[in-house]
Order: structure tokens, then sequence, then C-alpha cells
């Protein structure tokens, strides 16, 4: 048990993290602001946002779904503000992957 949870909570060193970053393949940037803005979105709210919003309005909470829509926007932002202070600081690819 203890081995398991020493797994679950084991980091990257930074100093693996520089020699990837100064010995990483430059990729070509082909996508634009707004595709990057659209997939990162996508990723973060989701596809059951399109298809359950409207019978949880028409059903359970009415008008107040608006409220909670600008709720979670905010949490949303917060998560995605974390992400773009991550990719700033560590440039690689791999994403959350390379961040744990």
């Amino acid at each position: 048990m203890k081995i398991l949870f020493k797994q679950l909570i084991q980091r990257k060193p930074m100093v693996t993290l520089q020699v990837e970053i100064d010995t990483q393949i430059e990729f070509k940037r082909t996508l634009t602001w707004w595709q990057l803005l659209a997939i990162g979105l996508g990723a973060i709210i989701g596809n059951g946002i399109f298809v359950l919003s409207g019978q949880a309005a028409s059903i359970f909470a009415g008008p107040s779904v608006i409220v909670s829509f600008i709720l979670t926007g905010i949490i949303a932002l917060f998560s995605a503000s974390s992400f773009s202070e991550l990719g700033a600081m560590m440039p690689l690819a791999g994403s959350v992957y390379t961040y744990t």
C-alpha cells in the first residue's frame, strides 16, 4: 500500500524537465488562437453541457440555470488559467503528462 501511494504522488524533477526542454524538437505552429481556444474549451466543458442543459432548465432549475452556467464558467476559468501558467513555465509537448 505504501509503494502504491508513493507511485501516485511521484513527480518528475525540474532538472529532468529542463533537459527535455533543451533537447526537444520544435514543432511547426499552425493552429490559430481561436482554434486553440475552441480545443481548450471543448476539453474543459465537454459535450454533456449541450445535451443536458435544456432538460435541466425545463425540469429542474428553470431560469436559475444561467447562474449555474456563470458559476461553472468561473471555475473552468481557474482551471484554464492554471494550465496556461504551467504551459508557460514548461513549454513542452505533452500537456498534463508533463506537469505531473
